[in-house]
Formats: structure tokens, sequence, C-alpha cells
């Protein structure tokens, strides 16, 4: 059980993490260098539409969230 406890801590400390690192990209960099080839184009031109800030918003929320599950 502490394993299991101790991993869950470790998976969200990372998500954390990578959340902090994405709010300083474009989600449409993202999207476009990645694996979602199968993205139709009309989303991601959605995509591109969305503020920087609000973006930045968004991850930054996913990783004060993921801290304080922590």
């Amino acid at each position: 059980m502490n394993t299991k406890v101790k991993e869950l801590i470790s998976s969200l400390k990372r998500r954390a993490s990578e959340a902090k690192e994405q709010s300083q990209n474009n989600v449409l960099d993202l999207v476009n260098g990645m694996y979602y080839d199968d993205i139709p184009e009309e989303a991601k031109e959605e995509i591109a539409k969305v503020p920087q800030g609000l973006q930045r918003g968004l991850f930054e929320g996913m990783a004060l969230g993921y801290e304080k599950i922590v």
C-alpha cells in the first residue's frame, strides 16, 4: 500500500511538472509536432484561436491541482 501511494505521489508530481512546462509552449505547436496527425484541420484552427494566456492558465491550473492533490 505504501509503495502504491508513493508511486501515485511521484506520478502527480511528474504531471504537475509537465503541465508547468507545457504552459510555456503554444498548444498548437504540441498538436502539430506530435502524434496528432488524425486531428481534423478545423479543430487545429480552433486551437489556434485560443489566446496564449488562456492556454497558459489551463496548464498552470492543472499543475496547481496536481500539487494540491499531493
